[in-house]
């Protein structure tokens, strides 16, 4: 049997991007031996406008074929950022949440950029390269 395809969710700091893989594309792969193409589709727009929804609820949706037998068994693997807020509801930063991958003792969810003035820094947010290098980057 082949391997299972692999659905990839991630983002960069301002961005939220989905990977996918074609359905079709890995079964004809796979039948003729060849490797599998993935597709990737990288989401962009203003703040606010339901990205990371979209992750969470495209994950969501491929969780459930899975829990229905389908052939097609992906491995949720990646990350998404979702947005940090205080008890006013202002935005104060972001988490990077992992999807599954990597080794089994990362945290699923860390602390990535919050509102200060240590470089580097992307907009009024502070970036915290180090947890994205030492949580993220194993996972993917």
């Amino acid at each position: 049997p082949a391997p299972a395809p692999k659905k990839e969710a991630g983002t960069t700091t301002s961005e939220t991007a989905a990977a996918t893989e074609d359905k079709s594309t890995q079964a004809k792969g796979s039948a003729a031996g060849a490797s599998a193409k993935v597709q990737h589709i990288f989401l962009t727009s203003p703040p606010g406008l339901g990205k990371t929804t979209l992750v969470q609820k495209l994950v969501k949706k491929l969780k459930e074929e899975e829990c229905q037998g389908e052939e097609y068994d992906p491995e949720i693997v990646g990350f998404y950022t979702e947005e940090v807020r205080d008890a006013n509801g202002q935005r104060q930063g972001f988490d990077l949440v992992r999807l599954g991958g990597g080794p089994s003792y990362l945290p699923s969810r860390v602390g990535f950029a919050r509102i200060g003035d240590d470089p580097p820094k992307i907009g009024k947010y502070s970036i915290d390269l180090g947890a994205f290098e030492a949580n993220i980057i194993p996972a993917i």
